[in-house]
């Protein structure tokens, strides 16, 4: 069994962009996960604070903060690692910021057994990521 890491993901963008590259993540919905074309790889949604959302429009420009747990770690599931092992179905960051359209993606997590912490941020085409003891 796989450690867990859990933590933040802060989106900025346009409301489109947000809500498109919201559809990345996967759900406890199984039904809803199986319509999927490309998504993170073991990277489940806790709380999406989609209310935020409501009465907005696709073009304005907004920041959301959604809880996330991830199957060993954030890295793993979204950069370098499970991506590679089936690039039709699963997607990378920077292939999501890129095809969705968001300003920028940082990532917070903490992984208590192993005892680490990640920082992950996608802006202007860059991609820096920590891990930390």
């Amino acid at each position: 069994m796989p450690n867990w890491c859990s933590g933040v993901v802060n989106i900025h963008g346009t409301v489109g962009s947000i809500k498109r590259f919201l559809e990345r993540f996967l759900y406890s919905d199984e039904m809803y996960n199986e319509k999927k074309k490309r998504f993170f790889a073991r990277s489940f949604v806790q709380s999406d604070n989609l209310d935020d959302l409501e009465g907005l429009t696709d073009d304005e420009e907004w920041s959301i903060q959604i809880d996330v747990d991830f199957a060993w770690s954030a890295y793993s599931c979204m950069i370098e690692g499970y991506p590679q092992h089936d690039p039709k179905k699963l997607i990378t960051l920077a292939e999501a910021v890129e095809e969705d359209g968001v300003d920028s993606v940082t990532v917070l997590t903490i992984e208590p057994s192993m005892g680490f912490v990640e920082r992950i941020k996608y802006e202007n085409g860059i991609c820096t990521a920590d891990c930390l003891e």
